[in-house]
């Protein structure tokens, strides 16, 4: 027959069911007859439940705050970009300058695509 201490070290390969035959077989029969080793059992075999710390509306506020003033930025930047890309295309029409033109036209589309995938992450 096992001893404890040996029966405690395979107990949790036996709560998996990842020992042999003969082994499991052995921790079986050394479980009927412990009843220390076969509570130690029963508690690695039911699931533990930690409870989740209560969240405050203090950081509810804070988190609200921070996702405000990231929205804000954002929509800031955005407006500047398209600003910028607008010059860009203005310029390039009244000067000959295709590239700045260009540059304008890559920029409004990149915001575009940019404020789209914002706006479906933020659902």
């Amino acid at each position: 027959m096992l001893k404890c201490y040996i029966v405690k070290d395979l107990l949790p390969g036996y709560v998996d069911g990842l020992l042999g035959e003969e082994t499991t077989a052995e921790v079986e029969q050394h479980l009927k007859e412990c009843d220390d080793c076969r509570s130690d059992y029963e508690k690695m075999k039911s699931p533990v439940q930690t409870p989740l710390p209560p969240t405050t509306d203090k950081e509810v506020d804070f988190l609200k705050k921070v996702r405000c003033k990231a929205w804000c930025i954002a929509v800031c930047l955005f407006v500047i970009g398209v600003l910028i890309g607008i010059a860009g295309i203005y310029i390039g029409e009244t000067d000959d300058a295709p590239g700045a033109a260009l540059i304008g036209i890559l920029l409004m589309i990149s915001l575009m695509v940019l404020g789209v995938r914002a706006a479906w992450r933020r659902r």
